[in-house]
């Protein structure tokens, strides 16, 4: 049962696509933001944690500011965040890409109520 359940996840989760071009490196953006908001929601550490580069800063404005560096204090600040909380959702609505040369910036509306 556990390496059907491990095979069907594996299926709902493919690979992020390669950028090659605009399009791409768009879509493979939005990618990234859906697997954030899927891996918060199931609290699934180390989905989250493969998210993040590993020089990544994770920033959070008011209400409750946060800075943090670094993929594995990010995962750790995240974890021990989750355990205020006994149920959580997060979902985020279109966001806005702004794309020059090779970086990329993004900003999106979400709601996450828990």
């Amino acid at each position: 049962m556990t390496a059907e359940l491990d095979k069907n996840r594996s299926a709902q989760n493919p690979p992020a696509p390669q950028a090659t071009d605009a399009l791409s490196d768009r879509w493979a953006i939005f990618d990234l933001v859906a697997r954030f908001d899927d891996a918060v929601n199931r609290r699934d550490a180390p989905e989250f944690k493969s998210l993040w580069a590993e020089d990544a800063v994770w920033e959070i404005g008011d209400p409750k500011p946060l800075f943090v560096q670094g993929a594995a204090q990010i995962a750790e600040t995240w974890q021990s965040m989750l355990h205020e909380l006994v149920w959580l959702f997060r979902g985020s609505f279109a966001g806005v890409i702004t794309i020059e040369g090779d970086k990329a910036a993004g900003r999106w509306p979400c709601i996450e109520t828990g």
